[in-house]
């Protein structure tokens, strides 16, 4: 046995026994879990995900509230606004749709929570740069100057009695002072976020520090204070309108504090009418038609090489259940959200695999029949069709990556998973192909019993 068919052998062993323990639908332990390093802790654990076009889903319907009633402008673009929201809380591309003009329905997969994700989506957004005066603020909800609806979280204090009568602080500036929020990873177990405002907006942040420099500013979302600071903290700004104004985020609302920083304020107040389950998108029935008809040309092509190619027939077939196994298994721990989107960037591979293995046989048959030795048939087999097989991948592979860019400057998260199923499809092919394969095809037709057995009975090779 040559040494890198040795290699190979053990290599697709492991690799292939740890894409079993991970497809399984057990608890993994605690080590497999330990492997996902690019994952944030709590955040390891090894299960599908599923899109809202092919997983069970709820259902939000959210209407203007009683006492608002919004024109068509400020519906559409409160439509927009809760769509930002959405996808910045969902893992996956969750359907967002105006319905009669004052509804609109939020369909999300099962597995996210519907009571954090509701209030996020009803949340006004509201950002405002308060006056809090000389004295830290005591509590956590404030009262300000500008009137706006109360969001729908509860109000916690933390000093304070109710015979005492809140204090009610100024605001200085708000969503639409600002020109736009850049958000920074995690430190210390923090978020950070720095706010741009508009010229006009850091002119006026400028006079107001210049005459108030003991006097604390803070920054509220929806009454609620992330952060104060001195006045003094914030007197070196730019007029040419990069005014920067640093907060810190609680890891614990980071999620949902980004979701309403990036959408902004809501043009229009809404109220969540119902929450409800809800099947996949395209509808259960139309998903077990489609579902049979994928297994019934899956088992016609599978009989198809078995019967044309026989023995090589068969070592394809292993190949691209290979194939599939690990795709299944870098679904779950990338994690790759199960689409329509991602199991046509697989399909679309699984056929590139296909054909790698076809143009492999096809050329041992073509030896094998001008009457080389199976051995050296092999070998020139795999030789061959090397280079054919690498340079389709290569091009694959860097089709996925433009696909993927363009799914990222378009903002669509269907065209950005499509990319990445296709980038996995890529990785996974060329393993099945020139790494299972290849060791496959050495360890059986290597062997001298095999090579006897079939230069009798050549029909197992098709020919």
């Amino acid at each position: 046995m040559r040494k890198s068919t040795l290699w190979q052998s053990i290599v697709s062993v492991l690799i292939i026994a740890l894409a079993v323990l991970v497809v399984l639908n057990i608890q993994h332990p605690s080590w497999v879990q330990g492997l996902l390093f690019w994952r944030p802790q709590g955040e390891r654990e090894i299960d599908w995900l599923y899109g809202v076009d092919l997983g069970d889903t709820h259902r939000i319907t959210l209407t203007p509230d009683e006492e608002g009633k919004p024109s068509a402008d400020q519906m559409q673009a409160t439509l927009e606004t809760v769509k930002s929201r959405a996808k910045s809380l969902s893992k996956t591309d969750p359907m967002v749709q105006l319905l009669d003009d004052n509804t609109i329905v939020v369909q999300v997969p099962s597995a996210h929570d519907p009571n954090a994700i509701t209030s996020t989506l009803q949340a006004p957004g509201l950002i405002e740069f308060i006056n809090a005066g000389t004295e830290y603020p005591t509590t956590r909800t404030v009262e300000t100057t500008l009137s706006k609806p109360q969001p729908p979280f509860p109000t916690l204090e933390i000093t304070g009695t109710q015979d005492t009568a809140p204090t009610v602080y100024e605001t200085l500036m708000t969503n639409n002072d600002l020109e736009y929020i850049e958000l920074r990873p995690p430190s210390y177990g923090y978020y950070g976020a720095k706010f741009r405002f508009k010229p006009s907006g850091g002119k006026a942040l400028i006079e107001h520090n210049q005459n108030h420099p003991q006097e604390y500013i803070c920054v509220t979302l929806d009454k609620r204070i992330l952060t104060c600071a001195l006045a003094t903290q914030f007197m070196e700004t730019d007029l040419g309108g990069n005014v920067e104004y640093p907060v810190v985020i609680e890891k614990e609302s980071a999620q949902t504090t980004a979701a309403l920083f990036r959408s902004g304020m809501l043009p229009a107040q809404l109220q969540v009418d119902r929450v409800e389950p809800a099947g996949p998108t395209p509808g259960q029935e139309t998903l077990q038609k489609l579902g049979t008809a994928v297994i019934i040309g899956l088992a016609a092509a599978l009989a198809f090489l078995l019967a044309h190619y026989r023995l090589p027939g068969l070592l394809i077939v292993l190949a691209l259940l290979v194939f599939a196994l690990l795709s299944l298994a870098l679904c779950k721990i990338l994690p790759l959200p199960i689409t329509l989107a991602t199991v046509a960037g697989l399909g679309a591979m699984g056929l590139t695999a296909l054909g790698a293995l076809l143009s492999i046989v096809e050329r041992l048959r073509n030896r094998t029949r001008d009457g080389q030795a199976l051995s050296r048939a092999v070998e020139g087999s795999l030789s061959t069709a090397w280079p054919s097989v690498r340079n389709t991948h290569l091009a694959l592979g860097l089709l996925a990556i433009a696909t993927w860019i363009v799914g990222a400057t378009v903002a669509a998260q269907t065209i950005r998973w499509l990319g990445v199923s296709m980038a996995t499809g890529t990785l996974t092919s060329l393993f099945a192909t020139m790494v299972f394969s290849h060791a496959l095809i050495r360890l059986i037709f290597g062997s001298e019993a095999i090579q006897a057995l079939l230069s009798e009975r050549t029909w197992l090779l098709g020919i």
